[in-house]
């Protein structure tokens, strides 16, 4: 249970596009995975990185926006909040997705699994 644990929270780490699949096939065969839950996997991940671009994106853009506004001369602190504001929600929205998609593979796999 132990390694199961272990090999998923490492595999959560891997961008997904490094590998063949969120969970590589070779470790779902020794971890026992059958391939209907691992095609599930594998959608669940799909979905989320998906939308893990636009999040990215919109991580970037807002500290972006930081930056600028932190360079400017004099910065204005109140646009500085808001920036900073904006920033923290993206970054939130960011880390909710990557959470999620461990919670859903975790439901996905199952307790005998997990």
């Amino acid at each position: 249970m132990t390694r199961r644990l272990l090999l998923l929270a490492l595999l959560a780490a891997v961008p997904a596009a490094a590998q063949e699949g969120f969970i590589p096939r070779r470790a779902a065969s020794e971890l026992g995975i059958p391939p209907d839950a691992l095609r599930r996997v594998d959608e669940l991940a799909y979905a989320a990185n998906d939308e893990a671009v636009e999040l990215e994106a919109q991580v970037r853009r807002a500290q972006m926006a930081l930056d600028r506004e932190l360079r400017s001369q004099p910065p204005d602190e109140a646009r500085a909040v808001e920036r900073i504001e904006a920033l923290t929600k993206a970054e939130g929205a960011m880390r909710r997705n990557r959470i999620l998609l461990l919670v859903r593979v975790r439901r996905a796999l199952g307790e005998e699994l997990w």
